[in-house]
C-alpha cells in the first residue's frame, strides 16, 4: 500500500509529506462518483420521483 502512497497524497522519501489538497481533491473526486451513482440509480427507478434542492433542519 505504502508504493500507492503518491495515488492518495503521501510520498515517502527521506521525509514523509502528506499533500492535503491531493488527499481532499482524491476524497472529493470519490464522493462524487459515489453520489453520482446513487442519484442516477434513484432517478432511474420505476415509480420513484426524486426532488432535488437543499433542506435544513430546526433544532427544537
Amino acid at each position: 500500500m505504502a508504493k500507492r502512497g503518491n495515488d492518495f497524497g503521501v510520498s515517502i522519501d527521506e521525509n514523509i509529506n502528506v499533500d492535503i489538497k491531493k488527499v481532499k481533491a482524491r476524497k472529493d473526486a470519490i464522493v462524487k462518483q459515489s453520489s453520482d451513482g446513487v442519484t442516477n440509480w434513484m432517478k432511474n427507478m420505476d415509480n420513484l420521483t426524486v426532488f432535488e434542492g437543499h433542506g435544513r433542519s430546526q433544532s427544537c
